[in-house]
C-alpha cells in the first residue's frame, strides 16, 4: 500500500484549497525515541505547499486511540525529523498538522493540570473516572479538527485567563469582548 501512496502523491490530498498541493518527501523513517514505549518509523512525510509537513500512518485496522497516540509522540520529536534529512528547505519552520500545532502554540502549562485543548475522548475519559467534567464534551461543545475531535478546558480562572490572553497576542491573534 506504501508504494501506491508513493505513486499516487495526489490521493494524500486533504481537501481542494488548503492541502491539496502534495508531495512525497520521504518514507519509512526511522525515529529514536519516536514513540514513548521506544523508537519509531514514520511511513511516509508529505509535504502541502510551502507551510506544512505532515506524518501518514498507514494502518491496516481502523485507526484509533493508540493509532492517534503513535502520531502525537512522533509530532513531539518533529525536530528530530527535520535533522534527518532535508525535508524543509523555507525559510520559515513548518507548521504541522492536527492538535499537536495546537498544543505547540497553547502549551498544557497554559491553563494548568488539564491544558487547553485535548482530544474529546481523554476528555470524556476524565469524566467517566472522576465524575467531573473538566472539558467541554457534549457534541455541539466539540471541535472537530481534520483527522480528530478536540474539546476545550472548562477550568479556568483569571491568572491562566491572563497567561491565554497573552499567549494569543504573541501569536499574533486578537481577543475581542462581544
Amino acid at each position: 500500500m506504501e508504494a501506491y501512496f508513493l505513486e499516487n502523491e495526489d490521493i494524500l490530498k486533504l481537501d481542494e484549497q488548503n492541502f491539496s498541493e502534495v508531495e512525497v518527501l520521504d518514507a519509512e523513517i526511522a525515529l529514536k525515541s519516536g514513540r514513548k514505549t521506544g523508537d519509531g518509523r514514520i511511513d511516509i512525510l508529505a509535504k502541502y505547499g510551502g507551510e506544512y509537513l505532515g506524518i501518514v500512518e498507514i494502518k491496516l485496522n481502523e485507526i484509533n486511540e493508540l493509532s492517534l497516540r503513535q502520531l502525537e509522540d512522533y509530532l513531539s520529536v518533529s525536530a528530530q525529523i527535520l535533522n534527518l534529512g532535508e525535508y524543509w528547505q523555507e525559510s520559515a519552520a513548518p507548521k504541522w498538522v492536527g492538535l499537536s500545532e495546537l498544543k505547540h502554540d497553547f502549551p498544557d502549562y497554559i491553563q494548568g493540570g488539564f491544558g487547553v485543548v485535548d482530544l474529546t475522548s481523554n476528555a470524556e475519559d476524565i469524566f467517566q473516572r472522576w465524575g467531573h467534567k473538566r472539558h467541554y464534551i457534549k457534541e455541539e461543545e466539540v471541535i472537530q479538527l481534520q483527522d480528530q475531535t478536540i474539546s476545550t478546558c472548562n477550568q479556568w480562572h483569571t491568572e491562566n485567563i491572563k497567561t491565554f490572553i497573552n499567549q494569543a497576542e504573541k501569536l499574533g491573534l486578537r481577543i475581542e469582548l462581544k
